[in-house]
């Protein structure tokens, strides 16, 4: 039997949940009369008639918020339900998959899916990323991926190695300024990973989309990162800012948004036209040049700059900061990967840009010990498909864990850069330090992390002891 929800008219379904939720208050019935409603309506069976499992609905928000700030644990436990299972987004279903086969199956016609709107995140979240490149589609994903392809292309992020091997030594040879007991001459310092290194991605991709920054520049751009934190930790949470009845009721965290979005809209603004007025030009004069053509938005500029840098702040920081902390629980490891880079001095570059080294499989391994997240953006099919034996509709809404950078033609458009900020930092850094985790850091084979983060964040300290210059 087929689900008939996706025929269902939008104005006689909300009546149908209307009806029914007034009917639930009433007679207290609220949850299991809604979940049945839920289960009917969005009904997914295999062949022989076996309805597809999956976490009961949890008021108000479904797995929102599991899906966030518990990704890990849940993506383990729901698995019980099966390779396949159905997850919810408020009202929405999700299915998660967890098999290779269902990947290949989904993705063979990967360049028709379409996103969801907003990744499902709300209202709120489309003030300040609703239309970035990673979650808009058809001929407008094809208008701003060609407007910031010129910027990101893996020859373009070659040509930077050089440049980013040096912007990344110069780094770690100022970490000492983030000791956490201000002993910055010392041999060894103690760090916390993510305080320490998170400033790097950050600022290099700022560079690259503004051009050189000033102090007052980077300073003001760093208050708008933490400001867009902050924000993010209120969104995962779900609950009223996912309505636009948020705006209405003034919420905090719709003053904070709507404080954000016009602070990052004057600072862009007003960095371009200073950038002209000058003479300069940089990526950010050739988008707004974009602009003023009508060839994209200044919404889709904004909002898929503030993807490159905000929104993947705390994404390459998890990456950067997971490997440093990995490789400080395994000092064997640690050892070996030093001795490899020490062998490949003389062409450090050729090093970092191969695919078969110890310290390109440590990258790819604390990728797969410590995913970003558990569940990716949900995108959806043109056409049924049938995935571990269960016939899903198409426009269904997919999750998947199974990789980083996703599948097909919309791969994250900086990918490559990832890679090398990641090299750039862990390169000096191992030829630099020895470094180990401190006491009380990784307990029954748990790290400390940062749980108020949609992404899991470490929150790891590490004891750092220099190399003496020549040392090994």
């Amino acid at each position: 039997m087929e689900s008939i929800v996706y025929e269902t008219q939008p104005l006689l379904r909300g009546m149908v949940v209307g009806t029914i939720m007034l009917l639930c208050y009433r007679y207290g019935l609220a949850l299991s009369i809604l979940q049945l409603y839920l289960n009917f309506m969005y009904r997914i069976t295999n062949e022989k008639g076996k309805p597809l499992r999956g976490p009961e609905f949890s008021w108000p928000d479904g797995q929102t918020v599991e899906k966030f700030l518990q990704g890990g644990q849940k993506s383990f436990s729901w698995q019980a339900y099966g390779p396949l299972y159905r997850i919810w987004t408020v009202f929405r279903p999700e299915v998660v998959i967890t098999r290779p086969e269902d990947v290949k199956a989904f993705f063979f016609d990967s360049h028709t899916h379409q996103k969801a709107a907003s990744s499902n995140a709300g209202w709120l979240f489309s003030q300040i990323l609703g239309d970035c490149l990673g979650l808009i589609n058809g001929e407008r994903w094809s208008r701003v991926r060609h407007a910031f392809d010129p910027f990101f292309t893996r020859k373009i992020s070659a040509q930077r190695l050089p440049h980013i091997m040096a912007a990344g030594e110069g780094y770690v040879n100022e970490v000492h300024q983030y000791d956490l007991g201000g002993k910055q001459a010392a041999s060894t310092i103690n760090l916390n990973a993510v305080d320490a290194f998170q400033r790097f991605p950050f600022f290099y991709v700022a560079e690259i989309i503004y051009g050189p920054l000033g102090i007052t520049e980077r300073v003001e751009l760093w208050k708008l990162a933490e400001t867009h934190t902050n924000i993010f930790r209120r969104l995962v949470q779900g609950g009223i800012h996912r309505y636009k009845a948020t705006k209405f009721l003034s919420t905090s965290a719709y003053k904070e948004t709507a404080h954000f979005v016009a602070a990052w809209r004057q600072f862009t603004l007003e960095l371009a036209q200073k950038q002209l007025r000058e003479g300069r030009t940089s990526p950010l004069t050739d988008l707004m040049a974009e602009v003023e053509d009508g060839k994209v938005t200044l919404n889709e500029v904004l909002h898929t700059i503030d993807e490159s840098l905000f929104a993947n702040l705390d994404v390459t920081t998890h990456v950067l900061t997971w490997a440093i902390v990995l490789l400080g629980n395994h000092p064997d490891v640690q050892e070996l990967v030093r001795s490899e880079i020490k062998a490949n001095t003389n062409d450090l570059e050729t090093y970092m840009n191969r695919k078969d080294t110890l310290l390109h499989y440590s990258l790819l391994e604390s990728l797969r010990v410590r995913p970003l997240l558990a569940f990716t953006i949900p995108e959806s099919a043109q056409e049924d498909k049938v995935l571990s034996g269960y016939r899903v509709p198409k426009n269904t809404d997919i999750r998947y864990n199974l990789s980083t950078f996703g599948f097909g033609p919309r791969k994250c458009l900086g990918q490559h850069m990832a890679e090398n900020m990641i090299k750039a930092i862990l390169v000096p850094l191992l030829r630099q330090f020895r470094f180990k985790l401190l006491a009380d850091q990784y307990k029954n084979g748990e790290y400390k992390v940062d749980k108020t983060n949609w992404v899991t964040l470490s929150d790891v300290n590490l004891e750092m002891e220099r190399i003496p210059s020549g040392g090994s």
